[in-house]
């Protein structure tokens, strides 16, 4: 299986995506737009979302305090937020008004 075909595949699995063989085949969103949060996609093709993101964390990391404090987990509470908060149809039309995408 090609690897542009895998995600579409965890993607079909979850509903989110349907594909068609042949002339004219290929994959296309099987419900609304609107209705697929980045949250939803993340999950089909990760299988969960890990909430700290320290990259020492079971590297033979041995302070008792951390040295970046809370900037690992704030980071990714962010992106958790926008990933909940954000749906494909919302990406769509920042794409298409030329927006630029940022996470605040």
């Amino acid at each position: 299986m090609p690897a542009a075909e895998r995600p579409a595949t965890k993607l079909t699995k979850a509903g989110m995506v349907k594909s068609r063989r042949g002339r004219g085949g290929g994959f296309f969103l099987g419900v609304n737009a609107s209705d697929i949060r980045l949250m939803d996609i993340w999950i089909a093709l990760e299988g969960t979302f890990e909430t700290s993101l320290c990259p020492y964390m079971g590297n033979g990391c041995n302070i008792p305090g951390c040295l970046f404090g809370s900037i690992g987990k704030d980071a990714s509470q962010l992106i958790r937020d926008y990933f909940t908060d954000t749906t494909v149809e919302d990406i769509g039309k920042l794409l298409k008004n030329g927006t630029r995408i940022t996470i605040s």
